[in-house]
């Protein structure tokens, strides 16, 4: 999907849209292969990351997901990822970080 497709919209919906697809996804594991979801994942985590969140902290990004303002704990900062080698599986998901 274009980025320009996902620039349409609000940012809130597609985070709405994200999570209600996440939390079916134990009722249709089919849902994880789409390639809608996983560009959908992208465009989240970019925008994300483009206001200096660590997308790939499991609390920054659920607290971002659904708009919370003020976290008892601190979000982390992308400025604080550790940079792993590349993973010898054949696709690296990060949805199990939601």
């Amino acid at each position: 999907m274009a980025q320009e497709t996902f620039e349409e919209y609000d940012l809130k919906e597609w985070k709405v849209i994200y999570l209600t697809l996440y939390n079916s996804i134990l009722k249709n594991d089919d849902l994880i292969d789409l390639k809608f979801m996983d560009d959908l994942q992208k465009y989240l985590q970019q925008k994300a990351e483009g206001i200096g969140l660590d997308p790939l902290d499991h609390d920054t990004w659920i607290n971002w997901l659904n708009n919370v303002k003020n976290t008892p704990s601190p979000s982390a900062s992308i400025l604080d990822r550790e940079v792993l080698p590349e993973s010898n599986s054949k696709k690296r998901r990060t949805l199990q970080h939601v």
